[in-house]
């Protein structure tokens, strides 16, 4: 990968070594038995990929650095998964001290009759707060010489949970363009998190957490609350106000 950036003059400076690795389609198995009371074992896995990572990544000119976790946001442990206060907290403290970022998927919507047997991850309304006030006191225990950043690097909203269909009704669309915001707004004030990212602009049938449809022709409230968000504006500035589309 190096090879090639270098060959198409691309510079590549952040690199994650595995995507969710607490989710059972990612990385398996995650338990030594499907039961929330068996011990995790994929984080150990996990810290094997990083070292090999990390080690690749300082042999290699130039300047790169390794964003650790990318952790799918459960925030209750599952039988074949692991929430992100049991994975971070099975880390090896190594792998995460010498990590300067950790990267976060966080999405938000409402939670379903089966959260805890869905492995679509926790898309919860407290995910702005709930879920990173867990995780920091997990990355806080590490005793790591400073304290690492958080970068939201998913983010979205959809229909009732993330990776369920989404619902077209007006006022759900409108309740999701507040959510979104509301949770932009829990971010920009944490001192520990630098950025948050969009999922997707279009939305995929599959995860419809997009800003605009299928056909690229209709956008999204929330689209609208992200235009707020960026669209030029300074990164110290003032938080937008709630957008007309998002008001209802």
């Amino acid at each position: 990968m190096l090879a090639l950036a270098r060959e198409v003059g691309a510079e590549i400076r952040y690199w994650s070594p595995w995507n969710e690795p607490n989710h059972p389609a990612f990385l398996n198995p995650q338990r030594e038995r499907c039961d929330t009371a068996s011990p995790v074992v994929s984080p150990r896995v996990y810290a094997r990929l990083a070292r090999a990572l990390k080690q690749e990544l300082d042999a290699a000119p130039g300047e790169q650095e390794i964003v650790i976790g990318e952790l799918a946001g459960y925030d209750a442990p599952r039988p074949a998964a692991a929430s992100v206060t049991e994975f971070a907290d099975a880390l090896p403290r190594d792998v995460v001290c010498e990590a300067r970022i950790w990267g976060q998927h966080a999405y938000v919507g409402r939670t379903g009759p089966t959260r805890r047997n869905d492995i679509a991850g926790d898309a919860d309304l407290d995910a702005a707060a709930g879920l990173l006030a867990r995780l920091k006191r997990s990355l806080d225990a590490k005793r790591c010489t400073r304290p690492l950043r958080i970068w939201i690097t998913e983010t979205g909203v959809g229909g009732e949970r993330a990776g369920r269909p989404r619902s077209l009704d007006p006022a759900e669309l409108i309740a999701g363009c507040k959510a979104i915001d509301t949770a932009l707004r829990s971010w920009y004030a944490d001192p520990r998190v630098d950025a948050a990212f969009q999922y997707t602009f279009r939305e995929a049938d599959t995860f419809p957490v997009g800003l605009v449809d299928t056909s690229l022709t209709t956008t999204f409230p929330a689209y609208e609350a992200w235009a707020a968000w960026g669209s030029g504006r300074a990164p110290g500035a003032p938080a937008p106000p709630l957008p007309a589309a998002c008001r209802g």
